[in-house]
């Protein structure tokens, strides 16, 4: 009987605000160790988090949303979120399916990814949910065509939709 190795990787998760970082941190961990609000900013410095599959632990960053800043508070945010990059094994960009224009959005994030070599990047395209199917596909298509991910998922984190092909593949890395 052979013994399979144990595993341990850090996983930075960046997005834009409301993007749904803190709910796929808690759900990937199954506690809530992040807050959760329809507020913008509410996470104000990255956050840990240990989710557990097989005989992987996945550390997740939770990070604040990026955002063109302003103030001193907000520079300190995205900073942080950024920093994380630098600690990640993996970075799992986020992306709000269900807001307008998501692709265009995250045009300015998918540029400093590329600034910052992140090459092991996944898109995780969440609140799928909320969004036709026929649309969903075309959304797809068109944000890989702006960025070398390494693998897309879709999910609905709050509703635990897709989650399962997630944390397998990030517990394969």
């Amino acid at each position: 009987m052979s013994k399979k190795a144990q595993r341990c990787g850090f996983v930075s998760v960046v997005g834009l605000p409301n993007a749904g970082k803190s709910t796929l941190v808690n759900t990937l961990v199954g506690n809530k160790v992040s807050i959760v609000s329809r507020k913008v900013h509410t996470t104000r410095s990255r956050i840990l988090g240990i989710a557990l599959h097989e005989n992987s632990q996945i550390i997740l960053i939770d990070t604040p949303g990026i955002f063109k800043p302003r103030k001193t508070l907000e520079k300190a945010m995205v900073g942080a979120a950024f920093s994380s990059l630098e600690e990640a094994d993996i970075v799992i960009h986020i992306v709000d399916a269900s807001v307008k224009n998501p692709a265009e959005n995250n045009i300015e994030l998918q540029k400093a990814l590329k600034d910052r070599n992140a090459q092991k990047t996944i898109l995780v395209l969440n609140k799928i949910d909320k969004i036709e199917k026929t649309k969903l596909l075309a959304l797809v298509q068109k944000i890989n065509e702006t960025f070398p991910y390494q693998a897309t998922f879709m999910v609905s984190a709050l509703n635990n939709n897709g989650m399962e092909d997630l944390i397998s593949y990030l517990a394969d890395i």
